[in-house]
């Protein structure tokens, strides 16, 4: 999938947007194809997903501590399959109203997939510039930290630190 995503980058930075968005395409898919088994982490995350859906939220999210505990344990914290675990915990935190532990978690995410980010504060963004690990969970990240500044209406910075982020996301 890693291949795929790199072939894409390159089609896209030499202008062949259409063979870029194919080659997108094949990576979500040849990683979701081959996600499933890969680790015993996926089991954490089935048993997360499950206690998500019955409405026992606390649970979930031990679960999706120990499959990213499991993940780190065997790959390293900056691996993608260690990393991508960050923003399911933020969207899990988001869910259950912890919105500036969901917004900080997602950040770490966020600077996992940019090794070069290194923000001021949680409001900032990488630019689209920046070199990504994986620009597919990268955006999976972003959308997530999108999601929790748009719905913290509290705070004046969310407003303006969502319209950037949703230009990082489509650029």
């Amino acid at each position: 999938s890693y291949i795929y995503e790199v072939l894409g980058s390159y089609a896209w930075d030499e202008g062949d947007e259409r063979s870029a968005l194919s080659l997108f395409d094949l990576s979500a898919a040849h990683h979701l194809r081959n996600a499933s088994g890969t680790d015993a982490a996926d089991g954490y995350v089935r048993d997360a997903k499950a206690n998500e859906a019955t409405g026992d939220q606390e649970a979930a999210l031990q679960f999706y501590q120990r499959a990213l505990e499991f993940r780190v344990t065997q790959y390293g914290a900056t691996n993608p399959n260690a990393a991508c675990m960050h923003t399911d915990i933020a969207h899990m935190l988001a869910g259950m109203g912890r919105n500036r532990e969901a917004l900080e978690r997602a950040q770490q995410a966020i600077c996992l997939f940019v090794p070069s980010f290194r923000p001021a504060d949680l409001y900032a963004h990488p630019v689209s510039a920046d070199s990504a690990t994986s620009q597919r969970l990268l955006l999976d990240a972003l959308l997530v930290k999108f999601d929790i500044l748009r719905a913290d209406t509290s705070n004046s910075r969310s407003g303006a630190s969502t319209e950037a982020l949703i230009d990082l996301c489509l650029q």
